[in-house]
């Protein structure tokens, strides 16, 4: 497949491995922008306000331990590396001294609201769809890779927002993607008892599947971000530091 040329939109042939790059870049970049914005141009502005404003000063947020971050280590899969080739499995050979200097630089981080600006630089490699069309960029798959530490770092800060999305009942309790210990096979048996008891009371019993396409990579950060306003200053400055530092 990979020596295959791949097709432009004109339809014309990208042979060469620039040529190639270059669009399979140009697709990636439409794929995973936000979707052209249907809101009032007020409407926008007023919410990039609301969240580029200073906020109110908080207490910090709780501190990371060296046990926390050797139970994280611990509990990593083996997944491919990121960009600087620091596997998992080098991260669980450290030793404990490497591990507490990592444990001070994830508390500087959660004290000062900065991530170092390379974590967040990733590396995508495209995973062939099967039974799609090989020449077309659309078939392909993208997986980020990102950097071992900045992923330790990513489950640090879930730790101290999940527990305040939880107790504020953010999450709809129909949402089973992306939560711990739900799946869609319990969203299924969810459906099959709604449509059961319907049926048992003799109700008129309806469903209407929506299924949005990319919707995750085209999601409008900004409304995520401004969704999340009620978390703790420098938790929200974490968060928002992902969405607005650029890597160079």
């Amino acid at each position: 497949v990979k020596y295959l040329p791949y097709g432009f939109p004109d339809n014309s042939l990208a042979s060469s491995n620039l040529e190639k790059a270059n669009l399979f870049a140009s697709n990636l970049e439409n794929r995973l922008s936000p979707h052209p914005n249907f809101l009032t141009r007020s409407h926008y502005s007023n919410i990039e306000a609301s969240i580029l404003n200073t906020l109110p000063i908080c207490l910090p947020i709780k501190h990371t331990s060296l046990s926390e971050v050797l139970n994280i280590i611990k509990n990593l899969n083996n997944k491919s590396p990121g960009h600087d080739l620091i596997t998992n499995t080098i991260a669980r050979y450290l030793p404990k001294k490497a591990i507490l200097l990592l444990t001070y630089i994830y508390n500087s981080i959660l004290r000062l609201s900065y991530i170092p600006p390379i974590w967040k630089h990733s590396v995508i490699i495209l995973i062939y769809k099967p039974g799609k069309p090989p020449d077309q960029p659309s078939s392909y798959r993208p997986i980020t890779l990102l950097p071992t530490f900045s992923k330790i770092l990513e489950k640090i800060i879930l730790k101290r927002i999940y527990p305040i999305i939880n107790d504020k009942q953010i999450i709809p309790n129909a949402q089973f993607g992306f939560r711990s210990k739900h799946s869609s096979l319990h969203q299924l048996h969810r459906l099959v008892d709604t449509i059961a008891s319907s049926l048992e009371q003799k109700n008129v019993c309806s469903e209407v599947f929506l299924d949005v396409a990319q919707a995750f990579d085209r999601v409008w950060h900004e409304g995520i971000l401004f969704k999340l306003l009620f978390l703790p200053t420098p938790l929200f400055l974490l968060l928002k530091w992902y969405k607005y530092t650029i890597i160079m």
